[in-house]
């Protein structure tokens, strides 16, 4: 999953991206969270997983978040800011793909501006997620 995003705020879950089912601890949510930080959640319907780091506000910057199956991966601008282990599947959850809002009301809507968001059905390489964001840089 990728995104570019400049947050008016970073307000305490401002969301990005979601697919997430709180019953069945199935799917993912990328968030912005105060102060200043992108998480990146995973469920896999057993238990639920957290990568985070800092995230700024005020300008754009691009997070992307990925999961092998194995393990999470948390990019900010290009680097990888954390990583975490989790080993199954990422079954889609139960509400559908939401951009900016979470359709359970949970968290805040993300205020800001959002562009390129991308969900891919693999896993990216750390030399694809550099590709995306230095080919942006040229632009």
């Amino acid at each position: 999953m990728a995104c570019w995003f400049n947050a008016e705020s970073t307000a305490d879950g401002a969301l990005v991206v979601t697919d997430k089912s709180y019953s069945t601890k199935r799917g993912f949510q990328f968030v912005l969270g105060g102060p200043g930080s992108v998480y990146f959640i995973i469920g896999t319907g057993r238990n639920w997983k957290e990568v985070s780091s800092g995230a700024p506000q005020g300008f754009w910057a691009q997070a992307i978040a990925t999961y092998n199956g194995a393990t999470l991966r948390l990019y900010v601008d290009g680097l990888e800011e954390a990583s975490a282990r989790l080993s199954g599947s990422m079954p889609a959850g139960q509400r559908g793909v939401a951009i900016g809002y979470d359709p359970t009301g949970t968290y805040h809507e993300f205020y800001g501006e959002l562009a390129q968001v991308q969900i891919f059905n693999y896993a990216l390489t750390a030399t694809q997620v550099w590709s995306l964001y230095a080919a942006a840089q040229k632009v």
